[in-house]
Parts: C-alpha cells; sequence; structure tokens
C-alpha cells in the first residue's frame, strides 16, 4: 500500500468485520445485469464504461490493515472486460453471468469492482458489474448504471453530457460531520428507547440466521392492478404507497413469526449529506418495531405504522451494528431484527436510445434469513422478489412465501382490518384446511363392545391389555370378564338395579370394567385417580353401578341397598335445587393410586369432582364456586 490511506466510514466498519468473518468467500458482493437488445454501439459503450470508472472513485477503492485498523486507499480505475458467449444458449448464458456474479475478490490487490460486456450474438449484449459492499450499496449499483446509460447517450448519438458525479470526498466528509454531529446522541437514544423490552427477535423459520454467500431467489411481476390498489389505500391513510407496502409486508411477516416479530428496514440515508449522488455503501438496515394491531380498522393502522418509518428515518444514520454492540446482541443466536423488507420505489432500467433493454438484479449483499424485495415507480407492475438463505428455506419456501404474500397484499388493499384477511390462500386452504376437517364419513351401527367383541373373536391370541407389566390377550379377556358380568348379574345389576363393587387397581380392573359394558350391558365411563373426598354413589331409574379400584365401599349412608324394583335414588329431594358447593360426604377413604370407573349409559355425578348434583334437565354437575356450563345434551361438568 502506498499514497495516502483513510478510515472506513461508519457503514463500511460493519461490513469489514463481517467480511473479515468469511474472509476469502463473495458474501458481499452486490450485482446487477443489464440485457440489451438491438444494435449496440460498441465503442460507445466502451467510452462511456472508462468516463465512468475514471469518475466514480468508490470503484478504485483498495483495503487492508494499518497499525492494526482497517483503512482504504485508491488504486488504478477497472477496464471493461469482454467475453463472447455467441455458441451458447440464453439459459447457458445466464447461468454463466450468474456464477461470475460470485467470483471472489481480494480487497487488497483488487480491483473491487468489475465491468463486463457479454456477447451472445450480433443484437444480443449484457452489460454486468460486480461490485463488492465497501464499495457501492444497492442503490450505488442502480446509479452506476444509470450513469452508463446517460454516458452512452452521450457518446452514441451526441446527447447533453449528463451531470457528474459527486466526488467519493462527499461521503468522507458526511461520515465525520455525523460522528461528531451533537444530534448523534439523540438518536442513539431514540432508538434504545424504541428497543426498550426487545424480546427474542423471530423469523419465517427456525435456525441461526447467518450471513449465506448464496441464495435462493423467487421472483415475479405484480399483477398490474396491485400498484392502483395499493395507492388508493394510501391515500385513504394519508401516506406513501411504499410505507403502505412495507407495513403490509409486516404484518403479513408477524403472522408466520414465533417470538417477537421485528423486520429489518434497509434505510439508504442518502437525503442530505451531499451523498445522493455518490457512489458508496449508505445503506443501513435498523428494526422496525411496531405493535401489529388485526382488529384495528386498517388504514389507521397503516398510518400509525408510516409514523414509524418516518421516526426510522430522522433517526436512521445511526448504525444498526452500534446497536447490536450496545443491546448485547453480538454473536450467538440473538437477532436485532428478522426477515429484510426493501421497497425500492424507483424504476430501475435504464434507456438507452436505439436498444431494449432490462435491468436483473444479482445480489445485494448477505442474505442472512429471508428479504422481500419490490422494485418498480409504483405507476407499473412491480417487480416482487423473494431471496432466502438456503440454509433456512428451500426453493418451495421461496416460491411458497412469494405467491401467499402477492395474494395477501391483493386482498389487504380492499379490506376493513388485518384480522378480515386469510393468511393462506385459496389453494392451500383447499390443500391443508379443507381435507382436514372433512371429517364426515359413514359410521357403521354398531357399539364400542361390540367392535371390541368381534376383535376377541378374530385373533383371541392377540394382545389386549398391557398395564404396569403385565399383558392379557383377548382369549384370557373375555373368559375372565364374561365370569364377572354373570356374578354381577346374580348380585342385581341389571336394567332397573345397581349395585357397587370393588378392585385393586390392577389389569383385572380394566377386564371387569370391559365386562361390564359387553356381557352386563351396562355403559361405562372411567374417571382416572379421582381423590377420595370426590367419589360418591349417584343413582338413577336406570342400570347403573360403580367400581372404585384400590378403595373399600363407599359409607352406607351414600349406598342404600336397594331391594326388588325399588329404586335407589340419593337422599335428595326431588328435584333439588343446585347447590353452589358440594355437600355429600366423603365417599371412600383416601387412596393417592386409586381411579374410578362410573358404569351407566347416563351422568348424574361430576365428572370433575365427583360430587352428587342435578340440574333441571334431568342430570347435572357439581358447582365449586364457578357457574354451571351446560351443554346441548342436558350434562354439565365442573369447569
Amino acid at each position: 500500500m502506498s499514497g495516502e490511506s483513510w478510515p472506513l466510514t461508519e457503514a463500511q466498519e460493519g461490513i469489514w468485520y463481517a467480511q473479515a468473518q468469511a474472509p476469502g468467500r463473495a458474501t458481499f458482493n452486490t450485482g446487477q445485469v443489464l440485457w440489451i437488445d438491438g444494435a449496440l454501439d460498441l465503442p460507445a459503450l466502451e467510452r462511456a464504461v472508462a468516463h465512468l470508472c475514471e469518475e466514480a472513485e468508490s470503484l478504485r477503492l483498495r483495503f487492508g490493515l494499518r497499525a492494526g485498523q482497517p483503512v482504504q486507499w485508491l488504486g488504478e480505475a477497472p477496464a471493461l472486460r469482454r467475453r463472447d458467449l455467441s455458441g451458447a444458449s440464453r439459459s447457458e448464458a445466464e447461468a454463466a453471468i450468474r456464477e461470475d456474479a460470485f467470483t471472489r475478490m481480494d480487497l487488497a490487490a483488487g480491483p473491487v469492482a468489475d465491468l463486463t460486456l457479454w456477447r451472445l450474438d450480433d443484437t444480443r449484449h449484457a452489460l454486468s458489474q460486480r461490485i463488492h459492499h465497501l464499495a457501492a450499496d444497492g442503490y450505488a449499483n442502480t446509479l452506476i448504471t444509470r450513469r452508463i446509460a446517460a454516458l452512452y447517450a452521450h457518446y452514441a448519438e451526441g446527447a447533453p453530457a449528463p451531470r457528474p458525479l459527486a466526488p467519493w470526498q462527499a461521503a468522507r466528509d458526511a461520515d465525520a460531520a455525523y460522528r461528531a454531529a451533537p444530534g448523534r446522541a439523540g438518536d442513539r437514544d431514540w432508538w434504545h428507547a424504541q428497543l426498550d423490552g426487545l424480546g427474542t427477535v423471530g423469523s419465517l423459520a427456525p435456525g441461526r440466521a447467518a450471513a449465506s454467500e448464496r441464495f435462493l431467489r423467487a421472483e415475479h411481476p405484480s399483477d398490474p392492478g396491485l400498484p392502483a390498489a395499493l395507492r388508493a389505500l394510501a391515500e385513504r391513510a394519508g401516506i406513501s404507497w411504499a410505507d403502505a407496502l412495507t407495513a403490509l409486508t409486516a404484518a403479513y411477516c408477524a403472522r408466520l413469526t414465533e417470538g417477537e416479530s421485528v423486520p429489518g428496514i434497509p434505510l439508504m440515508n442518502r437525503m442530505g449529506g451531499g451523498v445522493g449522488s455518490v457512489p458508496s455503501t449508505q445503506v443501513n438496515v435498523l428494526p422496525f418495531r411496531h405493535p401489529v394491531d388485526e382488529a384495528a380498522p386498517l388504514a389507521e393502522w397503516l398510518a400509525g405504522a408510516a409514523a414509524t418509518l418516518g421516526e426510522m428515518r430522522r433517526h436512521g444514520r445511526y448504525r444498526g451494528e452500534h446497536l447490536r454492540r450496545e443491546l448485547g446482541l453480538v454473536g450467538g443466536a440473538r437477532r436485532l431484527h428478522g426477515p429484510l423488507i426493501n421497497v425500492l420505489p424507483f424504476e430501475p432500467t435504464p434507456r438507452m436510445p436505439g436498444l431494449e433493454t432490462r435491468l436483473e438484479i444479482l445480489g445485494a449483499g448477505s442474505v442472512d434469513d429471508i428479504t422481500f424485495a419490490f422494485r418498480g415507480d409504483g405507476r407499473g407492475p412491480l417487480r416482487l422478489q423473494v431471496d432466502a438463505n438456503p440454509a433456512l428455506y428451500s426453493r418451495d419456501d421461496a416460491e411458497a412465501h412469494l405467491h401467499r404474500l402477492t395474494v395477501f397484499l391483493t386482498r389487504a388493499c380492499d379490506a376493513g382490518r388485518l384480522a378480515d384477511l386469510p393468511t393462506l390462500t385459496e389453494a392451500e386452504t383447499r390443500s391443508h384446511v379443507t381435507p382436514r376437517n372433512a371429517t364426515a364419513h359413514p359410521v357403521p351401527e354398531t357399539t364400542l363392545s361390540a367392535l371390541i367383541e368381534a376383535q376377541m373373536a378374530a385373533s383371541p391370541e392377540a394382545t389386549a391389555l398391557h398395564f404396569e407389566g403385565e399383558t392379557t390377550d383377548y382369549a384370557t379377556l373375555d373368559r375372565r370378564s364374561a365370569a364377572l358380568a354373570a356374578r354381577l348379574r346374580a348380585l342385581g345389576a341389571g336394567r332397573a338395579r345397581g349395585s357397587p363393587w370393588r378392585c385393586r387397581a390392577r389389569p383385572s380392573f380394566w377386564w371387569r370394567w370391559w365386562r361390564c359394558c359387553a356381557r352386563a350391558r351396562l355403559s361405562c365411563r372411567s374417571i382416572p385417580r379421582m381423590p377420595a373426598r370426590g367419589v360418591p354413589i349417584c343413582w338413577s331409574a336406570r342400570r347403573r353401578c360403580w367400581c372404585w379400584p384400590g378403595a373399600a365401599f363407599p359409607p352406607r349412608e351414600c349406598c342404600p341397598p336397594t331391594t326388588g324394583r325399588q329404586r335407589a335414588r340419593p337422599r335428595m329431594a326431588r328435584r333439588p335445587k343446585i347447590r353452589p358447593m358440594c355437600s355429600s360426604p366423603p365417599a371412600r377413604p383416601g387412596d393417592p393410586r386409586g381411579s374410578a370407573c362410573r358404569i351407566g349409559p347416563s351422568s348424574t355425578g361430576c365428572s370433575g369432582c365427583g360430587r352428587n348434583t342435578a340440574s333441571a334437565r334431568g342430570t347435572g354437575s357439581c358447582k365449586r364456586r364457578l357457574p354451571l356450563s351446560m351443554s346441548r345434551s342436558g350434562n354439565s361438568s365442573c369447569r
């Protein structure tokens, strides 16, 4: 290194240190290609590129260390390269140009910028530019392409010479002025207040966001009517269409984010300071932290979001890299922001006399997570792009987000609230929601006990029960439970009688429970691990019996004996009032491992605490200081 050198600007420092973490990689290459159809004046284009490379000093920069500190200096200007792809197909040419965009650069030896003219045939060419992010950001790349087009018109057709670019010294002066500005502390304080209490910032995909050398891209033009609809919505909210688009995309991200949704917004920082026409790096990515109120009127919420964006721009010179350090977000999995939302409200493709041109963005720096980009002046169709980190997203993910977001934006333009907008597209709803909810199907006229009996007959040797290390096959279950059912009928259990019984909490409990359903033709409901004081005896005019595994029979006062056709009933009035608290005495001694099984076709006991109650429709539940909740069938339970 020889000659004068200068410290890096604040905008360059963060990129330098990030590049140092991935030496030799093309993570921070920026670039684009201008596709040119028509009779190109090659000498005029060569003169235009040479003029630009001498004029734009940032293209001559070199970077290195001096006394342990990063510095920059000027080297030789890059020259236009020429490559011939005459025999290649269009797809092969596109692949070669895109691969060239990821060529690694030597920051010290240079050059940090490359411009190449690709010849496809006599009437088709492509002009690509590849510039390191230390020398130019996305806006600077567009500025350079427009400058070449204006100079080409000057040299090819004698058009007036375009206004020269501002010198690179203006970028250094603006940086030094802000470092010493009194308002810098105010910007810092505003951001700290804005980010106070910042939680774990989430994203649309799990995993750690780290800079990737390559990315996956999905893109397509918007519907022709979308820009007009966005302008109409923005007019109702009293904001710009670009802010409306940013806010709606943030709302989309919030719906799909786990954790706090804080998208990052790249701020160009080109207003004031004389850097508007300086090819340099000025962009600053800062967190957009604004709550998404789905229930608020959409125009009202958009106006609030636009106000937050306006405050961000007023304080946008304070670097996001400083905020990371000050908030302790350097390294690890904690993040300052999630996905990026980048709205570029201008037409990037320059016009060249006598030629058809189309601009394609090849890269705008590192893609840590996922970036939603919108390009266009709002008068014609927008170009929607999704760039995704392949370590976090698949190509199908990128395509799905692009399509879903496009539909979401179109629907939002006619919505009154965000809450009125579905997240999924109609195709996704048909594919994922409708089939999962289409559960209607024919049900055979049978019972659970009949199905189990059929299984017993079909595979008697198969395992029926496995409980605490013991296994019972269907044949054994059938034999043992049949004996129990016969015993219960002999004791009087049947259509109009009830009979309590007990067993220990072991496998035999379960086959006894089953056979009460099948052979004794009683229905059953299991209430596991019922507390001792919460198991009463509930009787009705229908057949019923209760069993308590691992517990003694209930006290006699809770279980009156029955004889003949007498109907056993709880000791209460025929139509009792619902009491605010359970009043039945404890039903059985405590057994912390016990379970209770209630057998009967209807319910007059609380399935939550087991207390004895009644309702106006014949079935009810305990009211444990909480209101009774009735279902359509009249059954109820503690809540």
